[in-house]
């Protein structure tokens, strides 16, 4: 068995950006803790716009990879049509991507969908009395303007920072704002994917400069709604109410059985339930009752 290693953007400092966060979060509540390793070292990325020639030579020589070494990303996206040659890595795996236009690129047929939709699935938020019903942005990590300045700007009544302290309540208060706001206005990638998770209204938030176009737009086609950015929150709300009946998250008992590690029982239940009773009540009814034989057949087939 080798070593393997869960990296992300801005690993390890005091300051971490909620999405790229989500790694450590996610990666502890849905699989087993001690599957990671393979042959040789392997690189994981389990989140993030990290599917890009640039980004992944970086990871090679930071990381010294060998011929032995393997990246395996999985659920991640690219960050624009021609900036990611699969071709060229030859040790890089990717079981899933998070939307059709980074599929495209691919050039396979994989599982879509952000690993952040499974947050439902191994978190139950609270209300925030602060955040409840209110209109609430959320700039861009890199944004430094003033909380005042952005409530001006946008029209919206707080303000929600993707940049959280390291630590799990850290994380869940943020989910805990999403969850607990009437409406969502986005400037920070997954604050709109947290709020599709939860089934919170959410518009996009034209803040003047949108970070790395192609996600917010392969993130949108995945969920079937476009990707129009407003500058202020009623527009963007009025919109909502218009032309958007709801997002349709991709189907994600494919994007966990793609995973490279093993899916907690608990988690695999959640997800496979919530798939069959979307189809049938009967048939959910039936798969409550059989989750063991289930689960135990999905362990059988990773080995």
């Amino acid at each position: 068995m080798g070593t393997g290693y869960l990296v992300y953007w801005r690993q390890g400092e005091l300051i971490q950006n909620f999405g790229d966060y989500l790694t450590d979060y996610l990666y502890s509540r849905l699989f087993h803790a001690d599957e990671v390793g393979g042959d040789g070292r392997v690189l994981y990325r389990i989140i993030g716009s990290c599917l890009d020639d640039g980004l992944i030579g970086q990871d090679v020589r930071t990381w010294d990879l060998n011929a032995t070494d393997q990246l395996v990303y999985w659920g991640c996206g690219c960050r624009a049509p021609d900036g990611f040659h699969p071709e060229a890595w030859p040790q890089l795996q990717v079981p899933a991507v998070r939307g059709p236009l980074s599929r495209e690129v691919l050039g396979r047929d994989v599982p879509l969908g952000d690993p952040a939709f499974f947050l439902p699935h191994v978190y139950r938020p609270r209300t925030l009395v602060r955040y409840a019903g209110k209109r609430v942005v959320i700039p861009h990590c890199s944004d430094a303007r003033g909380d005042a300045e952005l409530r001006a700007l946008t029209g919206c009544d707080e303000v929600l920072r993707a940049t959280v302290g390291r630590g799990d309540l850290n994380v869940e208060h943020f989910i805990d704002a999403v969850f607990s706001s009437a409406f969502v206005f986005c400037g920070a990638l997954h604050g709109a994917i947290a709020a599709t998770a939860y089934g919170k209204p959410f518009g996009y938030w034209d803040s003047g400069q949108i970070d790395v176009p192609f996600k917010w737009a392969d993130f949108s086609k995945s969920i079937g709604r476009e990707p129009i950015f407003f500058r202020n929150v009623n527009d963007a709300w009025r919109d909502y109410g218009i032309r958007v009946a709801g997002a349709s998250i991709p189907p994600l008992l494919p994007l966990l059985e793609s995973s490279p590690f093993v899916a907690r029982r608990e988690v695999y239940a959640s997800v496979y339930l919530r798939q069959v009773r979307s189809a049938s009540w009967p048939q959910a009814l039936r798969s409550w009752w059989d989750r063991d034989k289930i689960y135990e057949h999905y362990c059988r087939s990773r080995f």
